[in-house]
């Protein structure tokens, strides 16, 4: 990775570091719930869940292979230009642009969204490298997951009847649940130190939150986009805000109750994948910013 750490530059810094914010958790947390809110819920659905899942299978994958990060082997002269924590492999930020860029370009099916979802993949995972905070193996690892883990998801999604659509709510939200809850059983006998890895933790609270919001919104809401950019923009503001409540409020709260900070994340987790669904389009029904597929089949002539 010599080559192209010499290849450093206050210009080439700029611009890799915006790159490797593409793939950072801040960034994520903002974009793809205002892209639910705005575009095709159903294909924001399916990019969200892939996008989770995936991160917590390479959350889980860092724990099996411990790879230290460049910086941290001893007597490393790489310096990293950015922060980051945690084992190296696979990279975290190349799995999941491929993953995120490439099902948004396979929902879009469109030459050019698969362009740009090559170029914007590629440019996020070598941002890695140049920043100092995986070596070349890592990004070739975890962008190669992502896409296998697109492939392998839409070709189940479009051979495949899902089949809890005709189920009650009960049994909709229940199995996958059940599967999480095996999943995190069985998972900490894989990895080298044999516990369960949080951020494999947190990613399956966040799964099952959103998919109960995805159930509940089937059944009881039927959420649409906002149609004008005036209600958009005010379906934006006020979901994130709320989403930033959530977030750093549910904390706060169970810190004064002294409950351990894990009950805190896993119940602010879960409560961001719920609003993400779910409440936030309620609330935005009850603002007025929307209307339900319901309605909405009813005005037509």
């Amino acid at each position: 990775m010599e080559w192209i750490l010499e290849l450093r530059s206050p210009a080439l810094t700029l611009v890799f570091r915006a790159f490797t914010s593409l793939g950072d958790g801040p960034f994520l947390l903002a974009a793809i719930p205002v892209a639910y809110w705005w575009w095709r819920k159903e294909a924001l659905a399916r990019v969200t869940l892939v996008l989770l899942l995936s991160a917590m299978l390479n959350d889980h994958l860092k724990n099996v292979f411990v790879v230290p990060r460049p910086f941290m082997v001893p007597g490393s002269t790489v310096q990293p230009l950015v922060e980051a924590s945690g084992w190296s492999m696979p990279s975290g930020h190349a799995q999941s642009a491929a993953v995120l860029w490439g099902s948004l370009a396979w929902e879009i099916q469109r030459p050019w969204a698969f362009a740009a979802a090559i170029f914007i993949a590629c440019m996020v995972a070598v941002s890695r490298v140049y920043l100092g905070v995986h070596y070349p193996a890592d990004i070739l690892v975890g962008a190669g997951i992502g896409i296998v883990t697109v492939v392998v998801w839409y070709a189940v999604l479009a051979k495949t009847p899902w089949p809890l659509a005709r189920r009650s709510l009960f049994v909709q939200i229940a199995l996958p649940a059940a599967a999480l809850a095996g999943w995190l059983a069985l998972a900490p006998a894989t990895t080298a130190g044999g516990n369960l890895p949080a951020g494999a933790a947190l990613g399956a609270c966040a799964v099952l939150g959103f998919w109960v919001g995805i159930c509940l919104d089937r059944r009881f809401l039927g959420h649409t986009p906002p149609k004008t950019w005036r209600d958009r923009i005010a379906a934006a503001v006020v979901g994130l805000a709320a989403l930033a409540a959530l977030r750093y409020g549910i904390d706060w709260a169970l810190t004064r109750l002294s409950a351990p900070a894990e009950v805190g994340a896993a119940l602010g987790y879960a409560a961001i994948g719920v609003w993400i669904s779910f409440a936030g389009p309620w609330l935005f029904r009850r603002l007025g910013l929307t209307r339900s597929e319901r309605s909405l089949a009813g005005a037509e002539p």
